[in-house]
């Protein structure tokens, strides 16, 4: 075959299969230098999906081009070229640049956020600046144009045959791996996800309230409701808050209540045997005094799933755990309702309430004093905070001033002995022979002891100190010990704990019948309120289980296991369910009938997209309003702080070093801001990467101690967070941001040593802590003597919900990209009582933009150069 000097552009079947693979590899390349060029390397995963990416892109070129093959006139030819694959290239550049700031493609969802692009310009203009997209585009056509020629150049001869079947291996492997969920959830996979199949799968899948109308969501939504046993008719229900109503108040009668949580106390708890002993004889006890649902349900296997049944009424999450969400979404619970007849509440933790939110959502629902773990007390911590012998002494101590002070109170006390790793107070001797070398199970068994002899005596104090309260026990989950968290295991019984009321003299005159009575802790709020002759709050959406009114025979509980939601275990009567959401699988778990099985079907199409639009659309419940903070001042010059110490400029060499502080400081800079990672021993040092480059590639600081870390080349002279606050702390303010960490334990020691190193330093904004981490940041401003400020997540639209949620947080300021700032923005953060930072400014153009609006502080690496500008504006 002659060799073509110049690429011939004529549609035929030889050309339209090279100019297929250079479209192919000219994708691949182009996806590869955005992602390179948005971040400095490519991760590891990636190299090995390309060649199943570049058989992707070889299959949907091949698509695409077989459009082309059928159009006859040149004219069309040129309007398909023009109408349709350039602008397909402008999307292939967009999905790479997103795919480079948030590790995946964009879904069709995006398309959602159209109505926000006036809040988004800013960050769309920094992210994808045009000038970058029309050399990106550039290359591109001077890519296809290289391939092109070259593979007509060096074609070689092939039968038709081979031709299709390599574009029939190729479209075979495009369906693959965008059809399959287990392959598409494969992290390594995600390179081979082509963006105009990903994009177009999205809207085929989309979830189901941007799929119907607003009156089918609606009738979804009804539906779930009825399932879930709420069946009388709404009252006053708004459009948004399709759950909330208008509930008719009766004039309540006030007796005390006291909510006991059990820390991994399932139904097999009850029935524990060490030997010949029964393990929990005293919470058996009390069952057998009161009234006990032996197989109440939780709603899944996490603690702060437990939380939102038992104080807002919520049923299980089918789409995420709301206590992740950043900021919180809308909460109300009966603790509020209690407040505002004039109860006093109170909630009491061992641990630390920073841990996913905690602390926000119980002063959210209505808890106005919680005590928790306090770093800077003598109280000795075991495992993961205060053993429950303290804790019950601080509840009975608490409840004495109340009744001293004849004031109703709510208390609610959330047991964490029975928490792995099951330390026990050492001046407790169990009955069963356990030591620090002891087995884990032998710990495990000894730690129910332990919290069984403390609930036994707060019990027997309470029936002599007030006998007439409403008392609640209650299981959060069955123990992590022995539980299979991933929703493989098909056992329904994972989900039993036993749930206790005692209503003092009352409890011997109820009679429940509990075996068809089909109960969740999502119903403590409704039976609570209902022994007090009252309602629960608007939004709540469990029953009253010691109600006397006809029961919903057909009512659905459900539970959820997996990280993802992934498991849905579904009650109804005598019947159990599992339904595989990937598999989109019913399995039967008990004798059911056809019907049964149909109506099961129909409430998990309800509840997925119900439980999907409520958390996105925020409208579980309506919004508490928080009373903003009066207008602060305007701000007539802003402090200026050295981003990781630099002053002329970013320079890698020497960022977060002792030559970039001193350097700042021979400048006469007011403040370095330096970046904190933790080394595998808890040595807090300043680095900005959680990794380091060695010869043979990355490794993660977490796996290196300190003294290692300093052998290394590059590193030896690597500063730690107390040296630097020894040599400098006196010479210049300090500016930490905590970097991400994974681990809780390394969250609490982070935070323990900030709070140390700190401690004797408490002069005015000598220090000031943000980091990204809401637990974090939280945690420490309730224990440092310095201010904090809350990194709202990177680039994302600022609105008050996002403020008023920051605010809540305790902390002093709010950390914003310039991309997302505005004066708009600055205004109301100050409305809402927060100070503002702003990141990373770094020429004066970007400074400029606020003039209008000064924020109160700007982070920069050029900052010898904005301090000097913005005194003579």
């Amino acid at each position: 075959m002659q060799k073509q000097p110049w690429p011939n552009w004529s549609f035929s079947l030889r050309n339209s299969f090279c100019f297929a693979i250079g479209i192919a590899f000219s994708i691949v390349v182009l996806r590869y230098v955005t992602l390179w060029l948005n971040t400095g390397e490519v991760p590891a995963h990636y190299a090995q999906g390309l060649l199943l990416s570049l058989v992707n892109e070889f299959a949907i070129a091949c698509l695409l081009l077989a459009v082309l093959q059928k159009l006859q006139w040149p004219l069309a030819k040129a309007i398909v070229v023009i109408g349709i694959y350039l602008p397909l290239v402008f999307f292939y550049l967009i999905c790479f640049h997103y795919e480079a700031t948030f590790s995946r493609l964009p879904s069709a969802n995006l398309l959602y956020y159209l109505r926000e692009l006036d809040n988004l310009s800013s960050s769309i203009q920094h992210n994808i600046p045009l000038k970058n997209l029309l050399v990106e585009f550039g290359l591109f056509l001077l890519l296809i144009s290289v391939t092109f020629a070259l593979s007509q150049r060096y074609f070689i001869p092939i039968q038709g045959w081979v031709k299709s079947a390599s574009i029939t291996v190729a479209i075979f492997f495009l369906v693959v791996t965008h059809a399959n969920p287990a392959l598409v959830s494969d992290r390594y996979l995600w390179p081979s996800r082509e963006p105009l199949v990903w994009f177009i799968q999205s809207v085929n899948h989309m979830d189901q309230e941007y799929q119907v109308e607003r009156k089918k969501l609606l009738t979804l939504l009804e539906r779930f409701k009825d399932g879930i046993g709420i069946k009388q008719q709404a009252l006053n229900v708004e459009e948004k808050y399709s759950f909330c109503t208008t509930q008719k108040r009766y004039p309540m009668t006030k007796k005390n209540v006291i909510v006991l949580i059990l820390e991994g106390v399932g139904r097999a708890q009850l029935n524990l045997y060490n030997g010949q002993q029964p393990l929990m004889t005293n919470l058996r006890r009390i069952g057998r005094e009161n009234i006990l649902f032996e197989r109440a349900i939780t709603p899944g296997t996490k603690s702060l799933q437990a939380l939102l049944s038992i104080f807002s009424g919520l049923p299980a999450q089918t789409y995420q755990n709301l206590l992740w969400r950043v900021p919180l979404p809308n909460f109300n619970g009966f603790p509020k309702v209690l407040a505002q007849y004039g109860y006093h509440t109170g909630y009491f933790h061992g641990g630390d309430l920073s841990f996913e939110q905690q602390r926000s959502y119980l002063q959210a629902v209505g808890f106005q004093h919680i005590s928790e773990y306090e770093p800077n007390t003598p109280t000795p911590v075991y495992g993961w905070g205060y053993s429950d012998g303290h804790m019950f002494n601080e509840l009975r101590a608490w409840i004495d001033q109340q009744r001293q002070a004849d004031k109703p109170y709510l208390a609610a006390l959330f047991t964490l002995s029975t928490h792995d790793p099951y330390r026990l107070p050492d001046g407790w001797h169990s009955p069963f022979q356990v030591a620090e070398h002891s087995s884990t199970q032998q710990k495990f068994i000894a730690s129910y002891h332990y919290l069984d002899e403390q609930l036994g005596n707060f019990y027997d104090w309470l029936k002599q100190a007030d006998p007439n309260a409403v008392l609640v026990i209650v299981g959060d989950h069955i123990p992590h010990l022995l539980a299979d968290n991933s929703g493989r295991n098909l056992d329904s019984d994972k989900f039993y704990v036993p749930m206790i009321f005692s209503t003092g003299e009352e409890s011997r005159s109820l009679h429940v019948d509990q075996a068809n009575r089909l109960v969740a802790l999502h119903d403590i709020p409704s039976t609570v309120m209902g022994l007090l002759n009252a309602d629960a709050h608007d939004c709540d959406l469990g029953l009253d289980i010691l109600a006397k009114t006809q029961w919903p025979a057909d009512r659905v509980v459900y539970a959820v296991a997996g990280d993802s939601f992934e498991s849905m275990f579904l009650w109804q009567g005598e019947q159990r369910w599992h339904y595989d959401r990937l598999a989109k699988q019913l399995t039967p778990l008990s004798g059911q009938d056809g019907l049964s099985a149909e109506f099961i079907r129909s409430f998990i199409h309800a509840a997925q997209p119900a439980n999907y639009y409520l958390a996105e659309y925020n409208a579980y419940f309506r919004p508490s309003y928080l009373q903003q903070a009066s207008s602060r001042p305007t701000v007539s010059q802003p402090i200026f702080i050295a981003h990781r110490a630099n002053t002329n400029g970013p320079n890698l060499r020497t960022e977060n070093s002792r030559v970039a502080i001193e350097s700042a400081i021979a400048q006469g800079i007011g403040w370095v801001e330096v970046d904190i990672q933790m080394t595998q021993d808890g040595v807090l040092i300043l680095h900005h990467d959680e990794t380091i480059k060695l010869n043979h590639g990355q490794q993660s600081l977490r796996t290196i101690p300190y003294d290692e870390l300093v052998q290394l080349p590059g590193y030896e002279d690597i500063l730690t967070l107390e040296q630097v606050i020894r040599e400098f702390a006196d010479k210049i303010n300090l500016l930490l941001e905590i970097k991400p960490i994974q681990l809780v334990k390394d969250e609490q020691h982070a935070v323990a040593e900030i709070i140390r190193l700190t401690r004797h330093y408490p002069a005015t904004k000598k220090f000031m802590i943000d980091s990204f981490q809401p637990s974090v940041i939280s945690s420490i401003a309730r224990h440092c003597d310095c201010e904090t400020g809350f990194d709202a997540p990177f680039k994302k639209a600022v609105d008050l919900d996002l403020l008023t949620y920051v605010k809540g947080l305790g902390v002093d300021w709010i950390y914003l990209h310039h991309s997302v700032a505005d004066a708009s923005v600055i205004r109301l953060a100050h409305q809402v009582g927060l100070e503002v930072m702003i990141y990373t400014v770094n020429t004066v153009e970007e400074f400029r933009r606020f003039s209008d609006e000064l924020p109160d502080g700007v982070i920069s690496d050029n900052v010898a150069l904005l301090q000097s500008k913005s005194t003579t504006q």
